[in-house]
């Protein structure tokens, strides 16, 4: 019998791939780097997504901060 998933899950393993695209091809900003989408998580109304991310690589304070700018903007 198959694994019945949650819509909520779903959906959040839709926005972490569709994330993961685009920050990989689209996002043109040299600060960024290597990132990896670890992780979505969605509200039970799924109003608000929180995305981990993790930046592979040298990874000072000030480059994450820089980083997390650049995403958040």
């Amino acid at each position: 019998m198959p694994r019945e998933f949650k819509r909520s899950d779903r959906v959040s393993d839709a926005i972490q791939r569709s994330l993961a695209l685009i920050i990989q091809q689209e996002m043109r900003d040299p600060r960024l780097g290597m990132v990896n989408v670890n992780s979505v998580s969605v509200s039970k109304d799924m109003a608000i997504a929180k995305v981990y991310v993790t930046l592979v690589g040298e990874g000072d304070e000030e480059r994450g901060e820089a980083v997390a700018k650049v995403l958040n903007n």
